[in-house]
């Protein structure tokens, strides 16, 4: 006789890894069909390639220490883009955050405010290790660079292309030389790398 199946045999806990890759990262069907038939959610590493709700996020991401989004934007309730600072501040438990930007909302993930806020959030100096990847120009550079000189735990990786105004690219280009011509520096040494120019 096959057993009657009850509401709990729908359910999911999550007790390692919440894993999610689509070829149409537009589409939100995968997290939006996942978080109601999540009852306990206890896993510890979060890697996501579709674009998804905020809310979806904060359910499925916030107790999360290893956090990697690559080529998602992460949506609000009116369509809008949530930057990067709102992403941070609601992981307040992740100790690696790793985010390949899309192309297409880079800007508006990362905006001229971006890193002033990201700098003020407290969890964010504890991160172990923050990893950007195709970061747009509106990262403003400068004021992370002085970030950077006063940093002693966070392994900051910066991936960016060259597709860049020159006086941007100039700007980079100096703050690795200062970087790696500065001899007894107190604080992480972070890996900068820029396409147009050797590692």
């Amino acid at each position: 006789m096959t057993p009657t199946p009850t509401p709990e045999s729908d359910k999911i806990w999550a007790i390692d890894e919440i894993f999610g890759y689509t070829m149409n990262h537009n589409e939100c069907n995968a997290v939006s069909s996942l978080t109601p038939k999540l009852y306990q959610n206890d896993a510890k590493s979060f890697c996501w390639q579709q674009n998804f709700s905020f809310n979806d996020f904060i359910f499925l991401s916030s107790k999360c220490e290893d956090v990697f989004l690559d080529d998602v934007t992460l949506l609000n309730d009116d369509n809008s883009v949530v930057p990067l600072e709102m992403v941070i501040e609601v992981l307040r438990n992740a100790k690696s955050f790793h985010y390949v930007f899309d192309f297409g909302t880079a800007m508006e993930v990362v905006t001229i405010d971006t890193v002033n806020e990201l700098v003020k959030i407290p969890h964010f100096k504890e991160l172990n290790r923050f990893v950007l990847e195709g970061i747009p120009e509106s990262f403003d550079i400068q004021t992370f660079y002085e970030y950077i000189k006063g940093n002693k735990k966070t392994k900051i990786c910066l991936g960016f292309d060259d597709e860049y105004s020159d006086d941007y690219l100039v700007l980079l280009q100096t703050i690795v030389y200062e970087i790696r011509s500065t001899e007894n520096r107190d604080y992480k040494f972070p890996y900068i790398n820029i396409d147009s120019m050797e590692d």
